[in-house]
């Protein structure tokens, strides 16, 4: 049994907060993505129904099945740049993603302040705040598959030269490095921060 089912049984209450906090974000993430390319002249998401903030279509069953199960789960928008009218365009599309999770994460701070004497809602909006903290600084890690290295990758011509079946084993060793090495104190640490600054700035 996976660490993370065991709320289920344990603080169901934080098991499902936890999920639909997590879908409903990664789900405006991907509407983001889907919009902007759509506005910048790429019709691809359009055609193929991803302007859409259902998560059978920007998540599908599989990332539902393993968000159930272990707490973690994914995303996406097909993207063609070759419709794009500017290469910077593609950087564009790939930013809105993570700066529409740090609008949430404004958001829910702003409801988890509002709610501050209301312990079950203040919870219940910290756990957004935590889910939005998280895919923000997740997402901004220049690992390919995830935005910030398509944020990076149309500015840096040097980028674009790594063949892309190399993509595979450099995520590997990126993530790998991130949750074995010294490294995950830095990454949870960024997480925790940019939460409590959220918090703090709304309340003041």
């Amino acid at each position: 049994m996976s660490l993370f089912i065991q709320y289920l049984f344990n603080e169901p209450q934080f098991y499902f907060t936890w999920i639909l906090f997590v879908v409903f974000s990664i789900c405006a993430h991907e509407f983001a993505h889907a919009i902007t390319a759509d506005q910048l002249g790429d019709r691809t998401p359009r055609m193929l129904g991803y302007i859409s903030l259902d998560p059978r279509k920007t998540m599908g069953g599989s990332a539902l099945f393993c968000l159930f199960l272990f707490g973690i789960t994914w995303g996406s928008v097909p993207i063609t740049r070759e419709n794009l009218k500017r290469s910077w365009h593609a950087s564009l599309i790939a930013l809105v993603g993570p700066a529409t999770n740090f609008v949430l994460l404004l958001l829910f701070a702003s409801l988890a302040s509002l709610f501050a004497k209301q312990r079950p809602l203040s919870s219940f909006f910290a756990t957004g705040c935590m889910v939005n903290s998280l895919l923000t600084v997740f997402n901004l890690l220049p690992i390919p598959g995830l935005d910030g290295w398509a944020v990076l990758d149309p500015i840096f011509p040097p980028m674009r030269r790594i063949p892309t079946r190399l993509y595979g084993t450099i995520s590997l060793i990126g993530l790998l490095a991130i949750w074995f090495t010294p490294l995950h104190v830095l990454f949870w640490r960024l997480i925790g921060s940019l939460q409590t600054w959220a918090l703090n700035l709304i309340s003041i």
